[in-house]
């Protein structure tokens, strides 16, 4: 759809609608000057977008424009060979025709396995500069992020000069930044950054397309300038009164300067509602705006109802966003209702974080299984729950693992010997459950069953290796459900679950496998070979285990193993439905990726858990080619990512399982631990934060003070980081970091402000008449008196609350009230 913004002028009570003139909002910048590099190869020929001859293949590439979230950018000729298609960013500055812009967008990706923290500079005429930060996903990756384009699979170079056609999906991806529209812009600098890529040496980035999106205004008129940017329809839905309520993401942005008086801002209650010409859609949830300052916006979500006998995904092209009673721009399309998913990329793909899961922010990790019991690796080389994997990998004194357990265990004792020492004898379900809501944890996720293939719950007939037949003889997983149900109702469940097993015998089909063409086929060793599976260079080989001192002796054993005719059939799809209905998860939490029956059986889950009015999620290493949200391990980054994201890591800064060798002094403190909370969701993310308990059940003391810690500071601060979104103008300035909400505006601080006074040089959506409170242990403070100075800084005085401040430790939270009018 072409994208045309209409603005609207507010005063307090009435709301004036103009038609923005044609042909100015959107300014697609002229790379060719610049274009440096070949991204795309049309079958036969080939180009090399990531330095080792591999490609997106130019067939399966848009022509033209692409317009997605409502911004259109205008796109390079992937198809023609004799002319190159992007740059490749080493710091060029990009001129820009002069003017005022609301938001830089651009199209790109990274060209390795990786993602990649990166800044761009907004040049401005009078020679100042603003830095705009992404986070940049890879163009193909076995754990996917989202992105507009998409290819079926890509092309992957070989050191001989010949490519292959590898079936993972290759992407390009869309970024917004907002830049200052008080100011002429006149250049962007491209970022100067490279990383290290994962099998593939160093990685860059790639720009294919770049899009200003104008302010429309040189100078402040005074009134607001709102406008529809874009008009999403998602896949959440709200419960009310037994009726299932879509939700719509209406994103408006305000383009007043961002300097202009207060007259300029939306200061007072607007109403958002949806309205059809044809009458299918009714607004049973309207949604709200309170305050938005010139160059700003704002995510809205709006509730709507389809007419009686309209099929759920209707297409309407009759749709318009009223604001107050009054029409805002031209008739936009949303897809009407939520139909049922089908087997297949394109209903997959409509799938995202439930609400619940976005306003959660916080959840706990759990790391428990039979590693639990040997606990150990050089700490800060390796994960300890890996110890089976460290003891054959390898298989000699070079392994420190193979070492360790040669010493203390002997060259006899097997890895499954471990079983009965895996007990859970103090482990009590009440008190964990308990302990998740004393943290401030609004769901939990455990391990089901780790890669060595040893599980938590009941597995039927695919498998006896779990804790109901060895070790503990409990259905560990069943009894914490259970709890969770009966005492923490409010909790949300997430089960963890590896899609591979090391030395599962039924599994070597796939990890030996070349699956080139989208099938599976036995392939040689040789990483040369057009099938050289990913997955066997990270050990996922399948097979039993050779015993790792003495190569004539038998292979290990897998107690517990069932013989089946197909891993995938008969193992991974039992066990996922069985996490699916009976133990009724909320997030199936997959690890590693690869070979995947997900895809075939997630439409079923989706639509038994929509039936029952429950909201689910899929992280993204079910080895599909659409998620929910993407799941970085010990990852930070230092700009917004407008994609759901989480986090994880342990407790433990070396290892998500239990290791021996980790002195509890250099466990994570709760400063760490509440610093990394608010940095990630203030940059749109959730803050999965793992333990690893012992054999017995016992969480570490570590462990267990610092995440009480953050419990007592979410008790008293928590109103700043649950149901939040992500502040559009900046996520951080120094060591302040912003959140939102309908009704409040939220500055979190990490230092203590020893001077009774917080500052900020951000263009705050702040007014006098907002009412400033400090987020306590006891509940709000009093009122807080703030001001702006002569140049535009904001202060905050705090001196006169210095004893509560006192009370508070590692993080400082103030809440701004929005006062209408």
């Amino acid at each position: 759809m072409r994208w045309t913004l209409w603005l609207a002028l507010f005063a307090t009570c009435l709301v004036h609608v103009y038609a923005a003139e044609e042909g100015v909002l959107q300014t697609h910048v002229d790379l060719t000057p610049f274009l440096n590099n070949k991204a795309a190869a049309l079958e036969g020929t080939i180009a090399s977008f990531d330095g080792h001859n591999g490609s997106y293949p130019a067939e399966y590439l848009p022509i033209g424009t692409l317009v997605d979230a409502s911004i259109t950018y205008k796109l390079p000729n992937f198809s023609d060979m004799s002319t190159l298609d992007n740059v490749n960013c080493s710091g060029q500055v990009i001129p820009v025709p002069v003017g005022r812009y609301h938001s830089f967008g651009w199209l790109g990706a990274t060209d390795g396995f990786s993602s990649l923290n990166a800044n761009f500079t907004a040049i401005y005429e009078d020679n100042s500069t603003e830095t705009l930060g992404y986070v940049v996903a890879p163009w193909w990756t076995s754990n996917p992020s989202l992105g507009p384009i998409t290819a079926p699979f890509f092309n992957w170079g070989l050191s001989n000069g010949t490519t292959y056609q590898n079936h993972n999906i290759s992407r390009m991806f869309t970024f917004q930044h907002r830049l200052d529209n008080s100011k002429n812009l006149s250049g962007i600098q491209l970022a100067n950054v490279t990383g290290s890529a994962r099998f593939t040496g160093t990685l860059s980035i790639h720009v294919f397309a770049m899009t200003l999106v104008s302010s429309n205004s040189s100078e402040s008129s005074g009134e607001p300038l709102l406008a529809v940017q874009d008009v999403r329809s998602t896949t959440k839905f709200r419960t009310q009164n037994d009726t299932q309520v879509q939700l719509i993401e209406v994103t408006l942005n305000n383009f007043a300067p961002n300097d202009a008086p207060i007259s300029s801002w939306i200061t007072s209650k607007q109403t958002i509602a949806l309205h059809s010409a044809s009458g299918t859609i009714h607004t049973v949830i309207p949604g709200e705006v309170n305050r938005l300052r010139g160059g700003d916006q704002v995510r809205v979500i709006v509730g709507i109802v389809t007419e009686e006998g309209i099929e759920a995904g209707t297409k309407l092209d009759d749709v318009q966003v009223v604001v107050n009673g009054s029409p805002l721009g031209e008739q936009l399309g949303i897809v009407a209702g939520i139909p049922d998913y089908f087997v297949g990329d394109e209903s997959l793909k409509t799938h995202e974080s439930p609400e619940w899961f976005d306003g959660a922010k916080f959840g706990l990790f759990v790391h428990w299984g039979i590693y639990s019991v040997p606990a150990w690796t050089v700490s800060g080389t390796q994960y300890a729950e890996w110890y089976w994997y460290w003891q054959h990998n390898p298989a000699n004194a070079s392994s420190a693992v193979w070492l360790h357990h040669k010493e203390v265990y002997g060259e006899d004792f097997l890895y499954d010997d471990f079983f009965p020492n895996f007990t859970a004898s103090v482990f009590d379900v009440n008190a964990f459950v308990q302990f998740v809501a004393d943290i401030g944890a609004k769901y939990y996720v455990i391990t089901t069953k780790h890669h060595d293939g040893f599980a938590l719950f009941d597995t039927g007939n695919s498998s006896n290796r779990n804790s109901l037949n060895y070790g503990p003889k409990r259905d560990l997983i069943g009894e914490i459900l259970n709890a969770t149900k009966a005492t923490q109702p409010q909790l949300y469940s997430g089960l963890y679950f590896s899609l591979p097993e090391w030395f599962n015998p039924a599994y070597a089909k796939y990890g030996h496998a070349d699956f080139s063409d989208g099938l599976y086929h036995p392939r040689s060793d040789d990483p040369s070979n057009p099938g050289y599976n990913i997955l066997q260079r990270t050990g996922f080989a399948g097979g039993l285990a050779q015993n790792a001192y003495n190569s004539s002796a038998p292979l290990e054993p897998y107690t517990g193993y069932i013989e089946v005719d197909d891993y995938l059939e008969d193992i991974m799809k039992p066990q996922m439905e069985t996490l699916f209905y009976k133990y009724e998860t909320d997030i199936l939490w997959c690890d590693v990726g690869g070979p995947t029956i997900a895809p075939e059986i997630l439409p079923a889950w989706y639509n038994w858990a929509k039936a029952n009015g429950r909201q689910v999620a899929l992280n993204a290493r079910c080895g599909t080619n659409y998620s929910d949200f993407d799941n970085p391990e010990y990852s930070v980054t230092s700009s917004l990512k407008t994609r759901k994201w989480e986090s994880s890591e342990g407790s433990d800064p070396y290892s998500y399982g239990y290791n021996q060798n980790t002195s509890y002094e250099n466990y994570r403190n709760t400063s760490y631990l509440v610093h990394s909370l608010v940095d990630i969701v203030s940059k749109n993310g959730n803050y999965l934060l793992d333990i690893g308990p012992t054999a017995n059940g016992t969480i570490v003391p570590p462990s267990r003070d610092s995440l009480l810690g953050v419990g007592r500071w979410l008790n008293a601060s928590g109103d700043a980081i649950y149901d939040t979104q992500y502040w559009f103008v900046t996520a951080e300035e120094g060591n302040l970091r912003f959140t939102t909400k309908q009704d409040a505006f939220y500055i979190i601080s990490f230092l203590y402000p020893e001077d009774g006074v917080v500052r900020s040089t951000s263009p705050l959506p702040l007014k006098t008449g907002d009412k400033a409170t400090f987020l306590g242990v006891n509940g709000i403070s009093q009122e807080l008196d703030w001001q702006w100075t002569a140049d535009g800084v904001f202060e905050l005085s705090v001196g006169e609350i210095e004893d509560e401040l006192r009370m508070v430790g590692d993080a400082w939270a103030f809440k701004f009230v929005y006062h209408s009018g």
